[in-house]
């Protein structure tokens, strides 16, 4: 649980602390390289590499065909931009008479909400362009009430309905600097980050964090631009971190999948052993009591082999999977793997679900069973460690699945090593 935490707040904890300290000892860096004083060159760069990231996130969203991405990097591209000094909004940036525009307090939580939505969606398919079309509509009547200065009028108009209410919802609304909406959203996508792995809300949420107006207000030029850069960063770095994980993750069970097998091999040393395993009669399990029902056996036994002491699983393909033991845990393999069959053979699996039809032809009559029935569910397991003349990691995968073969054909339900 706490590799699992760690592997999905770790990018953006690190890109945080790293923008502090770049912060605090800003001083002393531009001290040290330049005498205190920023290059025109340097400041060109740094002011603009915000609207820079923004549009690479953009070409990745379209080459992604993912509306989601590319309405959040719009939606940063654009109050990035303004927060830049040499932007094309020109805000007033010096000392505490700059602040961030009211109105994109509750710009960027609705439109990042919106791009989370929209996110595995093709920007030309329904939700992609509902996701573009709201997200556009929703930018221009924010950044236009908040040009006509109308934004507090129309926050209390809004909120006059509930005066009557013992809540004072205007003053909620405007606490600590208009910042509640946007810090509402980030603590959803911390949360939501946390529970379902998702590096795209975790980096979401931490750019809210940044932006918020409370931490913004304060800084100087360079230090918000600074910020600003981090905050698309960090959304860059978890949408890039969501492409990683398809490429390489299967996407039933959540284990890293055969291409992270084959790259995983050539980084084996000279001690480790590899187990291959098939669920038995897997295909008839599927033809009784179908598809969903089979796809949840693979998931609870994907489950149940992120548990191996000392093993990395992976989903090889179909009902097969593999697991690689590294230094000491390697000699166990064997023992680990007939430990891991006989717990598996032992815990009965509740099926919820009615089966299929027993006879796939037409007028045939449907075999039910309880809704509740308990099955078996039994692997067959082949283990494989280096040898004389068999030393590569390739050729000590294709002895597991020989050895899983075995296996099958002296009875299933059992290892060979």
């Amino acid at each position: 649980m706490i590799r699992r935490y760690a592997a999905v707040g770790a990018p953006p904890l690190f890109l945080m602390l790293v923008t502090l300290l770049l912060i605090h000892y800003q001083s002393l860096i531009l001290d040290t390289l330049w005498d205190g004083r920023l290059p025109d060159a340097w400041r060109g760069v740094i002011f603009h590499l915000p609207l820079v990231l923004a549009a690479t996130g953009v070409v990745i969203g379209l080459r992604m065909g993912s509306g989601g991405v590319v309405m959040i990097m719009l939606t940063a591209g654009v109050v990035t931009g303004g927060l830049n000094p040499d932007g094309f909004f020109n805000y007033p940036l010096t000392g505490t008479q700059r602040a961030m525009p009211t109105v994109w307090v509750w710009l960027l939580p609705v439109n990042y909400l919106l791009g989370r939505w929209g996110l595995g969606h093709s920007w030309r398919s329904r939700r992609g362009l509902i996701v573009l079309a709201g997200g556009l509509f929703w930018a221009g009547g924010v950044l236009t009430v908040g040009c006509a200065g109308r934004e507090a009028n129309i926050v209390k108009r809004a909120v006059g309905w509930a005066e009557t209410l013992p809540v004072d919802w205007s003053t909620m609304l405007t606490l600590w600097d208009g910042a509640l909406p946007a810090l509402s959203v980030a603590v959803y996508l911390i949360v939501r980050a946390i529970r379902w792995h998702d590096p795209v809300c975790a980096g979401l949420g931490a750019s809210l964090v940044m932006l918020l107006p409370p931490v913004v207000k304060s800084l100087n030029g360079l230090s918000l631009a600074i910020v600003a850069a981090s905050a698309v960063l960090v959304m860059l770095v978890g949408i890039l971190e969501s492409m990683f994980d398809r490429a390489y993750r299967d996407g039933l069970t959540g284990l890293p999948g055969r291409r992270a097998l084959n790259d995983t091999l050539p980084q084996l040393g000279r001690r480790f052993a590899i187990a291959m395993l098939d669920v038995d009669h897997f295909k008839r399990f599927n033809d009784r009591y179908g598809h969903r029902t089979g796809d949840d056996v693979l998931k609870m036994i994907a489950a149940r082999m992120l548990r191996i002491p000392g093993g990395q699983a992976f989903r090889y393909g179909g009902e097969e999977f593999a697991v690689i033991f590294r230094g000491r845990a390697a000699r166990q393999a064997a023992d680990r793997m007939e430990a891991f069959r006989e717990a598996l053979a032992q815990a009965p699996f509740v099926i919820r679900r009615v089966p299929r039809t027993s006879q796939k032809k037409r007028g045939s009559r449907t075999t039910r069973t309880s809704s509740r029935q308990r099955v078996n569910i039994t692997v067959s397991i082949g283990v494989a460690m280096p040898q004389k003349g068999r030393k590569k990691p390739s050729d000590v995968l294709a002895a597991a699945d020989k050895a899983l073969y075995r296996a099958k054909k002296a009875g299933r339900n059992r290892v060979a090593a």
